[in-house]
């Protein structure tokens, strides 16, 4: 099953939780609730929120790149402002490749780009709320599960798609690091080092986390696949651009320039929605804790 796992489990990392197939969840002690009750409570405040704006088109089979995981997939299917559908968390049924246990029907609210949907995989809700892109090809914002909430972007499957192959246009001296246990995949803290703009849109006060699982993820969102454009010389990778994405959310990045040394990363460039570019230092984090 070209190493897709059968079942799903959250790791906490000191405040960021990821969620992977592979095994079953750990037993929690009271339910965070249901799919209808998360609906409910992102529902607009007012009547006049819920018609400012005529909601986005979300409908069809999206993907997700997700911190240390395989690759959680949605059928969304759009009523005018109400979606319903399917979440899985190891792809949507139809492809030998996938595995489609925990599988959950979703529930879902578009107000205008805001898109907001959640659903239970196995015994853990998933919790999605973000922004769809004006040309409708991409969704960005945030991801929650046990409580903890991590950025994440969604793109179109094609026609027929279950999921997002993770090696798909992704160099092969990095495999190594992709798709693993957080011992084996501890990712990269990233650190500002240059705000040349001023624009203040992070700081150097906190670590932010990448990783190299199913393409690029962590908190500056997900890139993959068509996403990225590799540099390799002499079998080592030194350069992946990843994007330009279209906006979402405008705090994710629509573009970043990840910089390699001997296939480690030393340096990582970004733009954000604002024009703003920035530059941070790359440290592997010690073994899975931050």
């Amino acid at each position: 099953m070209s190493g897709r796992g059968s079942g799903i489990v959250a790791v906490a990392l000191a405040g960021l939780a990821v969620f992977a197939c592979g095994r079953m969840p750990p037993e929690s002690g009271d339910d965070a609730g249901t799919p209808a009750a998360a609906a409910d409570a992102g529902a607009p405040a007012t009547a006049a929120d819920a018609g400012a704006s005529a909601p986005a088109h979300v409908a069809g089979r999206w993907g997700m790149r997700e911190e240390y995981a395989d690759n959680p997939a949605a059928e969304l299917i759009q009523t005018g402002d109400v979606l319903s559908g399917t979440l899985c968390p190891g792809g949507l049924p139809g492809d030998p490749n996938t595995d489609p246990g925990g599988c959950g029907p979703l529930t879902g609210r578009v107000d205008g780009r805001h898109v907001r949907f959640s659903a239970k995989n196995f015994e853990a809700l998933v919790e999605v709320d973000a922004e769809v892109s004006m040309d409708g090809s991409r969704i960005g914002g945030t991801y929650s599960v046990y409580g903890v909430t991590m950025s994440t972007a969604w793109s179109r499957l094609e026609d027929g798609a279950s999921w997002f192959d993770p090696n798909e246009n992704w160099p092969p001296d990095l495999l190594e690091w992709s798709c693993g246990d957080p011992p084996y995949n501890p990712g990269y803290l990233l650190t500002l080092v240059d705000d040349p703009t001023g624009s203040a849109e992070f700081t150097p006060d906190r670590k932010y986390l990448v990783v190299f699982c199913a393409g690029i993820a962590g908190d500056l969102g997900s890139f993959g696949g068509a996403d990225l454009h590799v540099v390799t010389v002499d079998g080592h990778t030194t350069t992946i651009v990843a994007g330009p994405v279209p906006e979402t959310t405008p705090t994710l990045p629509t573009e970043l320039t990840l910089h390699f040394e001997q296939s480690l990363l030393v340096r990582v460039d970004v733009v954000t929605p604002s024009g703003a570019s920035y530059s941070f230092r790359a440290d592997r984090s010690p073994g899975g804790t931050l």
